[in-house]
């Protein structure tokens, strides 16, 4: 697809510009990342958010696009849950979601 070639492309842009953050404390960058992921995560819109995770089940949801079935419901949950327990190993709770859903 065009969206992952053109992600490629943007961090092979970025690339030789990442030795100007070595510098940087890693609670700098930490904060970045919590700066650029909160919003997302509580922004209403079309991605999995954690209210879209949380009403993704309930039949008296009125909105149609956070409704998923069971094995959906599990699969996101679980990978959640692994991710954020594996903390620092993000990897290993994707991992365990990914197994989640090759079960399902």
């Amino acid at each position: 697809r065009w969206t992952g070639a053109f992600s490629a492309l943007v961090v092979l842009a970025i690339l030789p510009f990442a030795s100007a953050l070595e510098a940087l404390p890693k609670a700098v960058l930490g904060a970045t990342v919590i700066s650029a992921v909160v919003p997302l995560l509580l922004a209403p819109g079309p991605l999995m958010t954690l209210r879209a995770l949380v009403r993704m089940r309930r039949k008296d949801s009125e909105d149609a696009s956070f409704k998923g079935t069971r094995g959906e419901v599990i699969v996101a949950w679980s990978t959640t849950i692994s991710v954020l327990l594996a903390a620092p190993r993000l990897e290993q709770g994707l991992l365990v979601g990914g197994m989640t859903a090759a079960v399902r």
